[in-house]
């Protein structure tokens, strides 16, 4: 085969493959919760509110995929400050604004209530959930083990992918959140959950979409950093990273299939 030809073939492979992906493009959502118990305390939940509008400006407004976030807030109740809304580089920093502007409560920590209202807000819209729905709640302390497991469940019967936790400080209730995380599906049946790990390195984090998992931050001045790699990793994950764009899984089978596969291999042999 020719050089010519065997370009124009594999750039119409290539072509094929990017053309099915960009038919696969999907919204992204997105749920944060952040805690505003009596624990937590005005200045720290300061610190939180502004890490999280910090780290929104990672979410990608180009691209394939679209990103749809919701924020809620948590005491002894749930509030919704942001209903789910699709981040356009016209309104993302409206919405930075928005989260910066929550005023402080106190109270209890419910966060049940938190896993509840971000499901009935997902899933309360005009198509229901995106293609990835994955929630992302951040707290210092403890509820009750078995309303937050029974949330986890309803939230993962009604279709979210997954549920991860941010476990600041001494007094956050690990083992309880290690209950209640998961990726894929989720059941109230052992602590703790067999698809959720405990991490705390905040440079070495799972796949969300893969494995529910709980990062231990050492205290709210640590969050800012845990947040801002987390919504990178996730959009990574997701497909919305701003770096090697990857191609298409079906792509070297492809190439296979035309008898091109070995080709390259060998042309990048020869270029290393």
């Amino acid at each position: 085969m020719t050089r010519k030809r065997t370009n124009l073939v594999v750039a119409t492979a290539v072509g094929l493959a990017m053309s099915a992906a960009s038919a696969s493009a999907a919204i992204i959502d997105l749920g944060f919760a952040l805690d505003e118990s009596g624990s937590v305390g005005s200045g720290n939940f300061t610190t939180t509110k502004n890490a999280l509008a910090a780290a929104i400006d990672n979410i990608p407004t180009g691209g394939d995929n679209q990103y749809r976030i919701a924020v809620v807030t948590f005491d002894s109740s749930a509030s919704t400050i942001i209903t789910p809304t699709i981040v356009t580089a016209a309104n993302k920093a409206s919405l930075q604004t928005t989260i910066q502007g929550i005023s402080y409560n106190g109270g209890g920590t419910s966060i049940h209530a938190a896993v509840n209202r971000l499901t009935d807000l997902f899933t309360g819209m005009d198509g229901g959930l995106g293609a990835t729905t994955l929630f992302n709640i951040a707290t210092d302390g403890a509820s009750s083990a078995s309303s937050l497991q029974s949330s986890v469940e309803a939230a993962s019967d009604a279709g979210v992918d997954g549920i991860s936790y941010e476990a600041i400080g001494s007094g956050a209730a690990t083992g309880t959140l290690l209950s209640a995380c998961y990726a894929g599906t989720y059941t109230a049946s052992s602590s703790p959950s067999p698809s959720c790990s405990l991490v705390e390195d905040v440079n070495n984090l799972p796949n969300a979409t893969q494995e529910g998992f709980v990062l231990k931050v050492g205290s709210f001045a640590g969050f800012a950093d845990a947040i801002d790699k987390k919504v990178r990793q996730v959009v990574d994950d997701t497909g919305g990273g701003d770096g090697v764009i990857p191609l298409p899984a079906g792509l070297p089978l492809l190439l296979s299939a035309l008898g091109l596969g070995g080709l390259v291999a060998r042309r990048k042999r020869k270029a290393a």
